[in-house]
């Protein structure tokens, strides 16, 4: 049975020392702490995450996620906007996003912002937010941009 835990954090955001070299990036962001797909090959179940021990049974809700990343992105002296990445420890559209929505939210504030976006998902719950990822990709200044869809 999965467990839902609400939890406040100091940041949404996570910059990177370097860009990462495997999807370009330059920041991190993560809406969920676990992930109930518990793929076995997961690379999130390493410490180095300090995730919960009861990996997808065990999910932390990140609590207000679109403030706390308005605040950090209008505050920002510092940032540059660079493609943000979803999904370094977590599905962002695990089915904890159905009910908690913070994928959502946070693609709205990167949308308001002109931040561009990397999403990796196994979840057919991304075209639910096909209407923002549209709008993110119509900015002038995200290059490259495509949605791309696999089937099996």
């Amino acid at each position: 049975m999965v467990n839902y835990q609400e939890k406040e954090y100091k940041s949404i955001l996570n910059k990177h020392k370097f860009i990462d070299s495997w999807f370009w990036n330059r920041y991190g962001i993560n809406p969920y702490n676990g992930c109930q797909f518990g793929c076995v090959y997961c690379d999130s179940r390493s410490e180095k995450y300090h995730l919960p021990t009861d990996f997808e049974n065990d999910i932390i809700i990140k609590k207000d996620v679109s403030s706390m990343l308005d605040k950090r992105l209008t505050n920002a002296r510092a940032l540059l906007p660079d493609v943000v990445a979803f999904s370094g420890a977590c599905d962002p559209y695990q089915p904890a996003e159905a009910k908690f929505k913070n994928t959502r939210q946070c693609l709205e504030v990167l949308e308001k912002h002109k931040y561009p976006v990397h999403i990796i998902t196994k979840s057919k719950l991304v075209l639910r937010d096909l209407d923002l990822l549209e709008k993110i990709g119509s900015n002038p200044s995200v290059t490259g941009c495509e949605v791309v869809r696999l089937e099996r």
